[in-house]
């Protein structure tokens, strides 16, 4: 029930972000016709294997350690933060992140607690994505991406550089180590969205649901960012 609430508020308040800009149809999702498919493909393989996995790790992990394994996950994710802060020249968003990362890696129990904000140092949401957005890279169209989901045509740059340079995962060498911990962190995240699963396939189109919350999401975390120094 919790899940649930939480997630009607985050939609709400997603929507209350206004439009995702002036554009029409068109402009917004140029290859309609191709995402609609990969769309589809997308949801008969989370219906068919993701879902199901996940529905079996919510049943057996109580959501209170689901959201400690995803504050975890969440804290070593700062590192990827502080460094797209670097790429933006935003310094001191960098000195609070980096601080947000040693207070919850240490008081915080590797990330299991949020020590930092309850100290002053608010949480930022930052990708590469957003780094070429402060670069200039701009309006670019909506795609959805197979098993990726929804992207835009620039963002879906960032995915490569995100996992393979600014994840401090991808330079944990030892295969037995990280792939349990790639895989916990998917799924654990795919159980933590099921309250979404409803609202959006009992929309009037889960398509346009999907990617207009995905537009207006990105759009909210665009403009938090351009408000930090």
């Amino acid at each position: 029930m919790r899940k649930i609430l939480i997630s009607i508020s985050a939609l709400i308040s997603i929507s209350s972000c206004g439009p995702i800009n002036t554009g029409n149809d068109k402009d917004i999702d140029p290859y309609k016709a191709t995402n609609k498919e990969i769309f589809k493909l997308n949801q008969s393989l989370d219906k068919h294997i993701i879902k199901p996995i996940a529905q079996v790790y919510d049943y057996l992990i109580p959501d209170e350690m689901e959201t400690r394994i995803s504050m975890f996950f969440s804290n070593l994710g700062e590192i990827s933060v502080v460094s797209n802060d670097l790429l933006q020249a935003k310094f001191y968003a960098a000195a609070n992140d980096t601080t947000r990362f040693l207070i919850n890696s240490s008081f915080g129990m590797f990330g299991l607690f949020d020590m930092a904000t309850e100290n002053g140092f608010p949480k930022h949401h930052q990708n590469f994505a957003i780094t070429l957005n402060d670069w200039g890279f701009k309006n670019s169209p909506y795609i959805v991406m197979p098993i990726f989901g929804s992207s835009t045509m620039i963002d879906s740059l960032s995915i490569p550089v995100e996992s393979l340079v600014l994840s401090p995962m991808a330079y944990v060498k030892t295969n037995s180590l990280i792939t349990p911990l790639y895989v916990i962190d998917k799924i654990n995240f795919r159980a933590t969205i099921m309250p979404y699963d409803n609202l959006v396939a009992d929309s009037f189109d889960p398509y346009i649901m999907a990617r207009n919350v995905f537009l207006q999401k990105r759009q909210q975390r665009i403009s938090e960012n351009e408000k930090l120094d």
